[in-house]
């Protein structure tokens, strides 16, 4: 409202909208974020956590996460640098695949998302030759490289990746150890 020599008031009734930040949200923010950038490298992650600590000033720093036990090797976080940028551009790539028993393929995919789960990174597919969904742990790449080719990602990627996890479960087996 208008005040009465000018200038502008808020009502007592007026209620901030739960969209503002306080500064203890910042710092579950801040303390998210760096843990995070302890095991994903990322140079954007690193301007984020930047802006918020200009924003919050001391918020945050109490609490500290570290996730670096769970950081892979030099090659992985390479890999994934290159698996960001085919999934933002829609690009097909192509790489040798060691699966769990060793066995090696050639494997051409849409990469659609990758995945922090048990402590490693993986990539959500849709493998061309195979004709379906398929999630690879990207340790167990090889000769990672793009593929020259765009594709439409389908809609729902999260929804897709959840399917096939519970797939995935269906076919474990629960043991009770005493």
């Amino acid at each position: 409202a208008t005040g009465v020599d000018g200038g502008y008031f808020l009502l007592p009734e007026y209620k901030l909208a739960n969209q503002f930040v306080k500064k203890e949200d910042f710092a579950l923010i801040i303390m998210a974020l760096k843990g995070l950038s302890s095991c994903y490298e990322n140079k954007r992650l690193e301007g984020v956590i930047e802006k918020y600590l200009s924003v919050s000033g001391e918020a945050g720093r109490g609490v500290f996460l570290d996730y670096s036990v769970t950081k892979e090797n030099q090659r992985v976080t390479e890999y994934n640098g290159l698996l960001e940028d085919a999934i933002a551009r829609h690009e097909l790539v192509a790489f040798r695949y060691r699966n769990v028993h060793g066995a090696e393929s050639q494997r051409k995919v849409q990469p659609l998302a990758l995945k922090f789960k048990w402590y490693a990174w993986y990539l959500f597919s849709y493998d061309v030759d195979r004709s379906d969904y398929r999630t690879f742990k990207v340790a167990r790449m090889q000769q990672l490289q793009a593929a020259g080719q765009h594709f439409t990602p389908p809609d729902g990627v999260e929804q897709l990746m959840l399917r096939q996890e519970q797939e995935y479960y269906r076919t474990c087996v629960d043991i009770v150890v005493w």
